[in-house]
């Protein structure tokens, strides 16, 4: 089983990390089902425009797809492009 560093220098198991990560996703998803549907709507997109902007790996993979498919897109076109897509993802994965 993988163990992942802890503040501390304490190691926890992927199992613990993931069991936090589902805690934390149950937390999101049950607040934002109290909130009005466009307030929610609207706090899943920005969640899921800072998890897609903050994941570097998603980030670099998005990229690099959108040049091989686009190439006549520049820059900001392309991050334009990524944003939509992680607001769409927040707003299927929390709304």
């Amino acid at each position: 089983m993988a163990v992942v560093e802890g503040r501390a220098g304490r190691g926890f198991s992927g199992m613990a990390v993931q069991k936090l990560e589902l805690a934390a996703a149950h937390l999101v998803v049950g607040t934002l089902g109290l909130l009005p549907h466009r307030f929610s709507l609207a706090f899943a997109e920005g969640l899921g425009l800072a998890l897609g902007t903050a994941m570097a790996k998603w980030r670099s993979v998005a990229e690099s797809n959108l040049r091989r498919a686009l190439p006549e897109l520049g820059p900001g076109d392309r991050r334009r492009i990524r944003c939509g897509v992680y607001r769409n993802l927040g707003r299927v994965a929390f709304a």
